[in-house]
């Protein structure tokens, strides 16, 4: 049988407290069994000018073209606390295979 080889993936997302970004840094593995390992999670800051603008979201006093332009802004974000939590984790960029984001949440019910 082909086994997968275990795969290094980091998770990443904000939820509407938008009070950090939150990294994971999991372990996946298939063999005998599916099992996730947790290597390393963290929370990082965002700038505070971008969570101000992510929570002007909230009040609906912002433009779309803002929304869109926070979008590139929040992925940018995201990068760079991935690279914190690949270091914090003292593990090489090279040895993740997968990255995952669930997004900045801005609405739910």
């Amino acid at each position: 049988k082909n086994r997968m080889q275990p795969l290094i993936v980091c998770g990443v997302l904000s939820g509407t407290s938008v009070d950090a970004i939150d990294v994971a840094i999991v372990k996946v593995s298939s063999s005998p069994t599916l099992t996730v390992e947790t290597l390393f999670f963290d929370t990082y800051d965002f700038p505070e000018d971008l969570r101000s603008r992510i929570m002007a979201l909230f009040q609906g006093s912002i433009t779309s073209r803002d929304v869109c332009m926070l979008n590139f802004e929040i992925g940018e974000a995201f990068g760079e606390a991935i690279l914190l939590a690949i270091k914090d984790a003292e593990i090489k960029k090279t040895d993740v295979h997968l990255i995952a984001s669930h997004g900045q949440t801005i609405w739910h019910e």
